[in-house]
């Protein structure tokens, strides 16, 4: 008898707690549906539109469509395995390093490619650009493999070298203004991949472009062909707009909706996130929100603030950096662009300066925005004339920050975009 009674009290108790247990799930279920409404109402006013769909490009007619022939392009490049690794070695440093059996091997593979390069030089001539996918929901968001075009521009870049190498200096910047056709397309997506991905395919740009300023045979018509191929696009817009599109789709892959990518990874969420996304969502946008007062700041102004402005809640606190958080050396690499840019506008700018009046002006005053804060450092520019006529322009804090994100051997690439020398 005191058995059952005692197995009767188990009982009821389990029942209570099981009772408790989904009280407390449909309180936190209305909960998190109420917060994730007043996040959205937040997050909208101060930063964006939620709407993917708000999100598109204006559509292009193809014939008019730079990424009709750069998507192409790229596809059509023949690239096996070992050569894809050659290639992405000989981007990364200057062409003085390459060996005899490296620049045999390049020759071979840019001969070969000669179709590819061809459709990829239509994208000349179409200065706009629209992969034109549909953000209204993001399943139906595809693009290509985007290893193609990230390959493409490792490839274009050799080929520019080898190009400048053999003192071809047209057939040099006619690659070059294809790859920066290149990286504004992939720029103006909205997705912060193609963002990053147009980032790394302009800084191969940029390094191509100081070989030929630094070229005694650089002709000021060749110089303003180079300055036209410079990217237009404004990288802190683009930045925010990938924020916002991360925001929407990270709310999808909570819920489970989304890419099927988002979706599995949805299986590796924190138990209590996928008992309650709307929460974990609503979270979400609020640390998104709180992050947005980083973004455009300096560099370093930045990352000193960032530990107070992003710390996770804790529905999120163990899931995958990469989606939570605002990551420095992501913001790193942007704002770097955007610096290596000013300094290679200006640097063109000075040069052709150079050529048309016989000498460089004796301080930065002269060229329209270059008395500017630098937008990665939040320091003013260098710029020194030196004896033997020549000139240095430069952000001098800029290579100590970027030690903070990037890695070897592409810390190279990103410290060379901070000198700029010009010949006398």
């Amino acid at each position: 008898m005191r058995n059952r009674t005692i197995i009767r009290a188990g009982f009821m108790i389990l029942l209570g707690l099981a009772a408790l247990a989904l009280l407390t799930n449909s309180a936190l279920t209305g909960y998190g549906r109420n917060r994730l409404a007043d996040a959205q109402a937040r997050y909208e006013k101060e930063i964006g539109s939620l709407n993917l769909r708000t999100l598109m490009l204006p559509p292009v007619p193809d014939e008019e469509n730079a990424t009709t022939w750069l998507t192409a392009g790229a596809q059509a490049l023949v690239l096996f395995d070992d050569e894809k690794r050659t290639i992405g070695r000989l981007a990364e440093r200057p062409e003085s390093g390459w060996s005899a059996e490296e620049i045999s091997s390049l020759k071979r593979i840019v001969e070969r490619n000669a179709a590819g390069f061809a459709i990829l030089d239509r994208a000349r001539s179409c200065p706009r650009s629209s992969f034109q996918f549909d953000y209204s929901h993001e399943s139906s968001a595809r693009l290509p493999p985007l290893l193609v075009f990230l390959h493409a521009a490792k490839l274009l870049r050799c080929k520019a070298a080898m190009e400048f190498r053999i003192g071809s200096l047209d057939d040099s910047t006619r690659t070059i203004e294809i790859l920066g056709r290149l990286a504004a397309s992939l720029e103006r997506e909205p997705m912060p991949i193609t963002l990053l991905l147009g980032v790394s395919a302009e800084r191969l740009q940029l390094s191509a472009v100081q070989e030929i300023i630094q070229s005694p045979a650089a002709t000021a018509g060749l110089l303003n062909r180079l300055r036209a191929s410079l990217s237009p696009v404004d990288l802190a817009a683009q930045y925010r707009r990938a924020m916002i599109f991360n925001g929407a789709s990270m709310i999808e892959a909570f819920r489970g909706v989304g890419t099927v990518g988002e979706t599995e990874y949805r299986g590796a969420f924190p138990w209590a996130v996928r008992q309650w996304p709307d929460l974990a969502a609503a979270q979400f946008l609020d640390l998104q929100r709180k992050q947005s007062r980083l973004w455009g700041r300096p560099y370093p102004v930045a990352k000193a603030s960032e530990g107070s402005e992003a710390r996770n809640p804790f529905l999120l606190r163990q899931l995958d950096d990469v989606y939570l958080r605002d990551r420095s050396e992501v913001r790193g690499r942007i704002s770097s662009m955007a610096s290596n840019r000013r300094l290679a506008t200006i640097g063109v700018d000075l040069r052709i300066r150079r050529l048309e009046s016989g000498f460089y002006p004796p301080n930065l005053a002269a060229v329209p925005g270059a008395l500017e804060p630098d937008p990665f450092t939040g320091k003013p520019l260098r710029f020194e004339l030196r004896a033997d006529r020549s000139a240095e322009l430069s952000s001098p804090e800029a290579p100590a920050l970027i030690r903070d994100f990037a890695l070897e051997p592409q810390i190279s690439l990103y410290v060379a975009g901070c000198r700029w020398i010009l010949p006398r």
